[in-house]
């Protein structure tokens, strides 16, 4: 991968500035010798493998990408210290392989490359004697040439491109209550679809993008509580992900639910900071929805990976 860019900004005023930005990228890639062999344990210690995929020069594969990309937008520094902004920008993922093919030459496929173009305004500012900060911001994104997994059959996929939209909104609060407790907050909203896209002959178009929660929100809460010379902070901290699919026919055996999780720490400095002792939890809400689901195998199987359990432990910090 070889790329050149440019980034600047020009002040238009004193209150209003230009910013810019344009980039080349060439990639080139190639996939040789690839192979896949099934290993089957048998009694008596024997074991029979099977070769899936033989080494064939009929199954390699390369591409050759290049792209320009950039930035174009406008920051207006209000009267009070607050900032509004507006940008357009474009990025690009270069072609890619399928590399977790396993049982068939056909799912050595290349997806094109992907680009996808948004526009965003935001808004930041602090107030109450900037003891609150606040960030914000809105933006439409549209993809061109999205590449995800396509599972076929239960031996059989394909890297796939589609086109794709999606927009939301973003807010992140921070607040220092007191001199000794500090509030953060983050909320964002997604809207995530394919447009006019065909799938094993079924039309995904309006389907929700994979891994793409409607709502996430986060909250923490940090309280510090002197004692003499020394310092313990309380820590606890939750967040909300909303219900999401993880393939792009919306599948509901390859989805989850929403779930929350929570974690929480106590830490013990004392003196000059030098050491940090701390207790922490995490997973307290002892959630088990999966992280993430595939649909694979020979018996056209869902495979989830699950987070850890609730868990408990201490941690000593030297500080040099």
């Amino acid at each position: 991968s070889y790329a050149a860019y440019f980034n600047g900004s020009f002040d238009l005023s004193d209150s209003l500035t230009l910013n810019a930005g344009i980039r080349y990228t060439q990639d080139k890639g190639e996939l040789q010798n690839f192979t896949s062999t099934g290993t089957f344990l048998l009694p008596a210690n024997t074991s029979l493998v099977v070769p899936f995929i033989v080494d064939d020069a009929a199954n390699d594969q390369g591409y050759s990408d290049s792209a320009v990309t950039g930035k174009l937008g406008l920051d207006l520094k209000l009267d009070n210290g607050s900032l509004m902004y507006g940008h357009y920008s474009r990025g690009y993922r270069s072609s890619a392989f399928d590399g977790s093919a396993l049982f068939s030459a056909t799912s050595l496929t290349t997806a094109a490359p992907e680009t996808i173009d948004t526009i965003e305004f935001g808004y930041k500012t602090q107030f109450a004697e900037n003891r609150i900060q606040v960030n914000s911001a809105v933006f439409f994104s549209n993809y061109n040439d999205l590449q995800f997994l396509n599972v076929i059959s239960a031996t059989e996929s394909e890297l796939v491109n589609e086109d794709a939209q999606m927009y939301g909104f973003e807010v992140e609060a921070t607040m220092l209550a007191s001199d000794n407790l500090q509030l953060s907050m983050g909320l964002g909203y997604l809207q995530g679809e394919y447009k006019d896209a065909m799938l094993n002959g079924i039309d995904i178009s309006g389907n929700d993008l994979v891994e793409a929660p409607s709502i996430n929100f986060n909250l923490s809460i940090d309280y510090d509580i002197a004692v003499g010379s020394d310092l313990v902070t309380l820590h606890v901290d939750t967040n909300f992900v909303d219900e999401q699919f993880f393939d792009a026919f919306n599948s509901e055996d390859v989805a989850n639910d929403s779930f929350w999780n929570a974690n929480g720490k106590i830490m013990y400095t004392p003196g000059d900071g030098t050491f940090q002792f701390s207790f922490w939890g995490k997973n307290l809400t002892n959630n088990d929805e999966p992280v993430g689901r595939i649909r694979t195998g020979a018996v056209n199987s869902v495979f989830a990976v699950t987070p850890q359990p609730r868990r408990f432990g201490v941690e000593v910090r030297y500080n040099f």
